[in-house]
């Protein structure tokens, strides 16, 4: 028998002010059925605020 390992969902913060781009990324990501965490801010303060809150948990990307 094969055991599948739990696969954790990918934490995604976006940092956007725009309500379309939000949503258009939140129906792609959908569509897309890519497992993840999507997290909303509107601007970098809230950002920083979020990811202190979050502390470290591990490597972090950032796209621009």
């Amino acid at each position: 028998m094969t055991t599948i390992p739990h696969i954790k969902p990918l934490e995604i913060l976006l940092v956007e002010d725009s309500p379309v781009d939000i949503r258009m990324t939140q129906e792609a990501f959908k569509e897309a059925k890519l497992l993840s965490n999507l997290n909303v801010v509107t601007d970098g303060a809230a950002a920083v605020e979020f990811l202190r809150k979050k502390g470290n948990t591990g490597r972090r990307r950032v796209l621009t």
